[in-house]
């Protein structure tokens, strides 16, 4: 065990925790940053294989995905392909003012996009194309580490833990009986192997991960928090 791990366990201190999440996000993102461009490719285009072959992206019809920065799982081309096949997809916008994300329909991946916050491709302004969340079926999530039971570690600036918690509220809002497309959509990781570590620092506001698909394999978390395996 790791022994903050052990220190956490003993005196289940939050400032404790939180500095296991800055170390473990420090580690893994040091460990990305040292894949060559050339494997970052390579290993992208196994993730797109083993994530396009699921049931559950083939019968999605809008899916929100993430566009890659930071030697991410490269999404770019994925994107397209989704496109090719009849989806349409949603790209976040960063109101960095209001510390939130809203979804923006993606056309146009060449003609649509400009740098954006932090540096990352999102909509040019005039090519905003607003999509109501609840008409999401299936949200491709970022993120710097993951466990097999579907524990997360973000960037740091909790931007998806607040668009996915007013998600969940205006779910919460439907009238019973609602169709299931408008509820929550299921989560999505895509990541190396690297990024998939046997436990992450996980707070109360985390959410959970639905599946994990690596270069090597594909996690259903939700087997994982039951008590199975992969």
């Amino acid at each position: 065990m790791d022994p903050i791990w052990g220190e956490i366990m003993e005196e289940g201190t939050e400032e404790k925790l939180r500095r296991l999440k800055k170390e473990q996000r420090r580690q893994v993102l040091a460990l990305r940053r040292q894949l060559a461009l050339e494997e970052v490719a390579r290993r992208s285009q196994a993730i797109w294989k083993r994530f396009l072959a699921l049931p559950q992206v083939r019968e999605a019809q809008t899916i929100m995905a993430y566009l890659d920065t930071r030697n991410e799982v490269q999404t770019f081309e994925l994107i397209s392909a989704l496109l090719k096949m009849g989806k349409r997809v949603g790209v976040p916008i960063t109101l960095l003012a209001e510390h939130r994300l809203i979804v923006s329909e993606l056309v146009d991946p060449e003609e649509d996009l400009q740098t954006g916050t932090y540096g990352i491709r999102e909509p040019r302004p005039g090519r905003e194309r607003p999509i109501p969340p609840l008409e999401l079926a299936l949200i491709i999530v970022p993120g710097v580490a993951f466990d097999p039971a579907g524990g997360r570690i973000g960037y740091g600036g909790g931007f998806y833990d607040r668009f996915l918690a007013e998600m969940r509220q205006t779910s919460g809002r439907q009238k019973p009986g609602a169709p299931a497309s408008r509820q929550p959509a299921p989560l999505v990781a895509l990541a190396f192997e690297l990024q998939v570590l046997e436990r992450v620092a996980r707070e109360p506001h985390d959410f959970l991960i639905d599946w994990i698909v690596t270069e090597e394999r594909l996690i259903d978390c939700r087997q994982h928090r039951r008590g199975g395996g992969d």
